[in-house]
């Protein structure tokens, strides 16, 4: 996946409600006396009714643990590693703090364009659902993310003239749209250049539909179900590598780049089309591009102090199905 894009500010994870409800009942039931059990302990473990039938706490947590019992403890020590590192600090969060992370983590869910409030309002709750980031998940995500914030604040440098022209350079200068083709053989790679060549030179349609049939077929970067189709690419848009940009800017437009060298494997890209830059002045765009820039050094910031905590946390799951889930792990 070599040109797929990501964001590192909402990398860290919230927690779950029934893990902290799980971890409750494991935890007093070695002091509780043995016997026949109470109503209202029936009542609290109920969980769901299958066919009438009723399913406990207890039917669920190893199937639970299993599937997602890893960062769900991850997640509980976090919140527990960031609420010691504010108290140490002398850091407190309000209301109000909350609410800002909420809108951050909401205009980065909802995307770009969408101005009907409803609409807003759907994207980010399939975005939230698509995640797993349920109510008590959610909160415990923006408390954390508000704590984090607080905290990395007050000591970011401002940004450089260099890097504010850099992001108004790929916000508002030209984009062009491109289809690549990556493939681990540079030698199998031109000899697909040369094919779609003489095909573009004889028919513009013809020539791309072979190349988006070959991403399709062959490519191995994320976008080949796409036929190769990636986000529009600027400039300076430091998703892309530097030599693959710079192809694809030299190259005309309906044309092919040179084979370019990634660090895995090898790409040829088709210019398909170029927008042209909006008519935005850097001065303009100034406040809007300083409040990103200050947003990106905020989220740079929070993921090191996340790191640091993490590479500190001792966790020893004592539950037989969640030491199955921590083990297991994708780390």
């Amino acid at each position: 996946m070599l040109f797929s894009r990501f964001g590192r500010g909402f990398l860290v994870l919230g927690c779950f409600g029934w893990v902290l409800i799980a971890i409750g009942c494991a935890a007093s039931d070695a002091q509780r006396p043995s016997g026949p059990a109470s109503r209202g302990d029936v009542v609290a473990s109920r969980a769901a009714l299958v066919d009438g039938q009723l399913v406990t706490r207890d039917d669920l947590w190893p199937l639970l643990a299993e599937r997602g019992g890893a960062a769900a403890l991850e997640a509980v020590a976090l919140d527990r590693a960031i609420a010691r590192e504010a108290q140490r600090r002398g850091v407190s969060i309000t209301d109000a703090d909350i609410a800002t992370e909420r809108g951050i983590v909401e205009r980065a869910l909802e995307g770009v364009g969408l101005s009907d409030r409803q609409q807003r309002g759907r994207v980010v709750a399939e975005a939230r659902a698509r995640r797993g980031w349920g109510p008590a998940w959610f909160d415990a995500l923006l408390r954390r993310n508000a704590l984090a914030r607080k905290m990395v604040s007050g000591g970011l440098a401002e940004p450089t003239e260099a890097r504010i022209a850099r992001l108004y350079k790929s916000l508002h200068g030209p984009r062009r749209t491109v289809r690549v083709l990556v493939m681990a053989s540079e030698r199998t790679l031109s000899q697909h250049r040369a094919a779609i060549a003489a095909q573009l030179a004889r028919s513009e349609e013809a020539g791309l539909a072979r190349f988006m049939a070959l991403a399709v077929e062959e490519s191995s970067d994320v976008s080949a179900a796409r036929g190769g189709l990636l986000d529009p690419v600027t400039r300076v848009d430091p998703t892309y590598p530097d030599a693959f940009r710079a192809a694809v800017f030299e190259a005309e437009v309906g044309g092919l780049t040179p084979v370019v060298a990634l660090d895995e494997g090898f790409a040829l890209a088709l210019v398909v089309a170029e927008t042209p830059g909006d008519e935005v002045s850097l001065e303009e765009a100034r406040p809007a591009l300083l409040s990103r820039l200050r947003l990106e050094s905020e989220q740079e910031a929070m993921a090191e102090l996340f790191e640091r905590l993490r590479s500190a946390m001792r966790i020893e799951p004592l539950d037989d199905a969640l030491e199955w889930s921590w083990s297991s792990r994708v780390r």
